[in-house]
């Protein structure tokens, strides 16, 4: 008890130095410098110790008068509001830490390295671990980690893109997206891992990076829009209303080529055309895949 009387003595006579004539809610300190380091100094002590039921009052001081202050504000608020909802399973502290995550990026959302697209992975990460079985909010949390991958681009997280390629799983399953969006998503994650992969010269790194690849791979297979009927389904009827759309037409090669779909009929129309449209040495390799696949060998040495 002397310890802790002491301690906060301490803090008081710290705090006298930083009092400001002019503070408002914007400012570092916020409206009451003394109140702000106090409470901020009693909250960290009691999460350091995991103590957070007890830290509640005076980090939500901090967070509410002082939002300003420090990014640690954010942290700590993030592992404060987690404990409640473990403590309690009420759900509000969902919308809490919503709360937190939006405030920081207000407050600190140009942080070079933990910037506003780092900070919305960690968002919807958390929206859609804590209400995975609400389709509403998978649809918001699946937004979020779409806004964050946009942004983040080749240092997207690999859970980020993990817990994206899971939300589009469970949205298509649910009629909540069409199949093509989960092809795409695929396709692009599948491209960038590739693209970290090469970037890297650290072999761990790497070996996490094709863990990460593999993970993408699982889940996509499991959403059932994989197979080479489903994906003749989709794409036949595209390719047919605009058959001299190259960029369709390259994605269709790629998924068809990808899933082993070389023998049939889809395939065989789109990569006729790209022949035709591009005469180029990948587009001849494609139609003597598809010519060896139906075992017409004579056909693909004339390619």
């Amino acid at each position: 008890m002397k310890t802790r009387i002491l301690f906060v003595t301490m803090v008081l006579l710290f705090s006298g130095l930083f009092t400001s004539k002019a503070q408002t809610l914007e400012s570092k300190y916020g409206l009451d410098s003394t109140q702000t380091i106090l409470n901020a100094s009693l909250y960290i002590e009691m999460v350091k110790q995991k103590n957070y039921t007890e830290a509640l009052s005076q980090w939500r001081y901090v967070y509410n008068n002082a939002p300003a202050y420090q990014k640690s504000t954010y942290i700590n608020g993030v592992k404060i509001m987690t404990a409640q909802l473990r403590a309690t399973k009420d759900f509000k502290y969902v919308d809490t830490l919503m709360m937190i995550y939006d405030k920081r990026i207000k407050y600190f959302g140009t942080d070079r390295k933990y910037s506003k697209g780092w900070i919305l992975g960690r968002k919807g990460g958390d929206l859609f671990k804590y209400k995975k079985k609400s389709i509403p909010a998978v649809k918001e949390a699946y937004s979020i980690l779409k806004q964050s991958i946009e942004i983040q681009g080749l240092k997207s997280e690999a859970k980020v893109i993990a817990n994206t390629m899971e939300a589009s799983k469970i949205l298509v399953q649910n009629n909540e997206i069409e199949a093509e969006e989960v092809i795409d998503n695929y396709l692009l994650y599948m491209d960038m891992a590739k693209k970290q992969m090469d970037a890297q010269t650290d072999e761990k790194k790497k070996a996490n990076i094709n863990n990460a690849r593999l993970n993408v791979e699982k889940i996509f297979f499991a959403a059932g829009v994989a197979d080479c009927e489903t994906l003749s389904n989709i794409f036949t009827p595209k390719f047919e209303a605009n058959p001299e759309d190259m960029v369709l037409i390259n994605k269709i090669m790629k998924m068809l080529n990808r899933q082993e779909c070389e023998d049939g009929a889809l395939y065989a129309k789109v990569a006729e055309q790209k022949y035709k449209l591009e005469p180029s040495a990948d587009a001849a390799h494609n139609l003597a895949k598809m010519f060896i696949k139906k075992k017409q060998f004579s056909k693909s040495k004339v390619i």
